[in-house]
């Protein structure tokens, strides 16, 4: 997203532990790393906080506080943003949190909503879903997860075995056993796993693995390296990897989940319900359809353009309320 407000010369505030993702930080706000430090650190964040917003407001009258993504101290910002009248805004990704995370972050976060003005959200159906919660719907706006602009169109032409690839952070909703259940009677040359967390047990050949986290580079490689890009995933709520995807004009397998529907038309990927039989015929049906396959292609290549002049159009929407 900072590039989008390049032209807006934008202040850039880290936390210690993210500092390193970009080239050029302005400020450096103490993080923490596991729930100890959070409650230790979270009154000398408060503070130093505090300090940097009041000196940064008074250089900047119309001051603007734009958290992209959540923290659990983004609460803590936004009592800070109202206590001293600067506008803050958040984007939600994911309304309703997987069952894997934690009461405390659904309170947090439904906290840092009643605090946003604009609230963004990534999907229609998160924030129809924050609506019907009980939040004021008019405060809310969606702004769909951007394209990844500086990559190169995958040009793999059909391969009746082709290379399988799953990238991300792994995590059990991602569905990886699932796709291993749904691969064990087909054909195919490789499946690529590549992403850190903890993998469960995949009795499948031809495996190649990459267990960590994977750089920028590194993932423009896999993407070009492989036919089919496949997100397996028994809960979603919307897909960076989608966009991804789609900005690569990758042929991609992806269970239905409303999120993920909304964020890319139909015939422009093989959808499968999160089921062993259901993902077990689209995986056939992409295999051995080879007209199929480079109809999907182009039918991307469309959907890139429109969704590019949708999501400009929806960014300079966000613009205008951040000014207003």
């Amino acid at each position: 997203m900072l590039k989008h407000f390049k032209e807006f010369n934008p202040i850039l505030i880290t936390t210690e532990e993210t500092k390193n993702i970009f080239s050029k930080v302005d400020y450096i706000l103490p993080g923490f790393k596991n729930s100890f430090d959070f409650i230790t650190k979270s009154g000398p964040f408060y503070r130093k906080c505090k300090r940097l917003l009041k000196d940064l407001n008074a250089q900047f009258p119309k001051l603007v506080i734009y958290c992209p993504s959540f923290h659990p101290w983004n609460y803590l910002i936004g009592k800070i943003a109202k206590r001293l009248k600067i506008k803050f805004v958040i984007t939600v990704h994911d309304y309703k949190l997987h069952q894997s995370e934690r009461k405390f972050v659904r309170l947090l976060q439904n906290k840092t909503i009643a605090l946003s003005n604009p609230c963004v959200f990534l999907t229609d159906h998160q924030m129809n879903l924050a609506a019907k919660a009980g939040f004021n719907k008019t405060i809310f706006m969606v702004l769909p997860h951007p394209l990844f602009t500086e990559v190169n169109s995958n040009n793999k032409p059909y391969n009746p075995l082709p290379n399988l690839l799953f990238v991300g952070y792994i995590k059990p909703y991602k569905g990886l056993e699932l796709l291993s259940s749904a691969l064990e009677e087909l054909s195919f040359n490789k499946l690529t796993i590549a992403g850190d967390g903890e993998l469960p047990k995949i009795n499948l050949p031809n495996l190649n693995i990459i267990n960590r986290k994977i750089s920028d580079d590194e993932l423009n490689t896999l993407i070009e390296n492989h036919e089919f890009l496949i997100l397996p995933y028994t809960q979603a709520s919307q897909s960076g990897v989608l966009c991804l995807g789609l900005s690569k004009e990758i042929n991609m397998i992806i269970t239905e989940h409303p999120g993920l529907q909304e964020q890319l038309a139909p015939d422009c990927a093989y959808w499968s319900k999160p089921s062993k039989e259901s993902l077990n015929q689209t995986l056939k049906r992409a295999f051995t359809n080879e007209l199929l396959y480079y109809q999907k292609k182009k039918n991307l290549a469309q959907e890139k353009r429109a969704y590019s002049k949708s999501w400009n159009h929806s960014f300079n929407t966000l613009i205008g309320k951040l000014l207003e």
